[in-house]
């Protein structure tokens, strides 16, 4: 049962591989906003840092970093790095805050200001979507109509970028949605067979192996 279940997840993840085409560079029109973004999530990071929430905060200084601008020093910086040379290096010793503080106040106010940045994003993204669609990019365009659903998953026109939809509060491709519905039933079948109990028996039967290795076994 187990050896299927691998083989099956391996199968499920070939194929979403196979699905997402090799990512072509950002086209010179792009520049602009991904720099805007890149600010407005550096913004958004420390706002947070600030009001004890460092994990809402590190994960918006990653995407700045990992989709925005590889050499954004308020992210490096703020992550723990340091330039050397044209390079960035981990600070020794470094120890990012791991922990938040809850506090409801800062927490309301974070949600809603994380509702206006996802806002300007998505509709960023969005429209960078349209215009590099009528140049002719359509993998650019596809990049960012899904960094768009990343803002606002359930936009209509971004979905129909990507060839998407939502079910069930999920947003993905067909493909995906397969994927999602059978990895849930993967998961109730191995949460039933969880719960089941069998029974075992003493055996006298030996292993060579083990006689061999002179191991004291039953």
């Amino acid at each position: 049962m187990l050896k299927l279940l691998v083989s099956l997840a391996f199968i499920f993840a070939t194929a979403v591989a196979q699905q997402q085409p090799e990512e072509s560079p950002p086209d010179a029109s792009e520049l602009p906003f991904l720099q805007t973004a890149a600010k407005e999530l550096d913004a958004y990071a420390t706002l947070a840092f600030k009001n004890h929430f460092p994990r809402r905060a590190r994960e918006a200084w990653l995407e700045v970093v990992s989709e925005y601008d590889r050499d954004d020093a308020v992210a490096r910086e703020a992550l723990g790095f340091v330039r050397v040379g044209t390079a960035w290096q981990p600070k020794p010793d470094f120890q990012f805050p791991k922990s938040d503080e809850p506090n409801a106040a800062s927490a309301k106010m974070l949600d809603a200001k994380w509702k206006e940045v996802a806002k300007k994003l998505g509709d960023g993204h969005r429209a960078l979507g349209d215009s590099l669609t009528a140049a002719n990019k359509p993998e650019r365009a596809r990049y960012h109509f899904t960094r768009s659903l990343r803002f606002q998953p359930t936009d209509s026109k971004s979905q129909a970028g990507v060839g998407a939809k939502t079910v069930e509060g999920v947003t993905g491709t067909d493909l995906e949605l397969v994927l999602l519905k059978r990895s849930r039933m993967m998961d109730k079948q191995i949460a039933q067979l969880s719960e089941q109990t069998y029974e075992v028996k003493p055996s006298d039967k030996k292993d060579e192996r083990l006689d061999k290795a002179k191991v004291t076994y039953t």
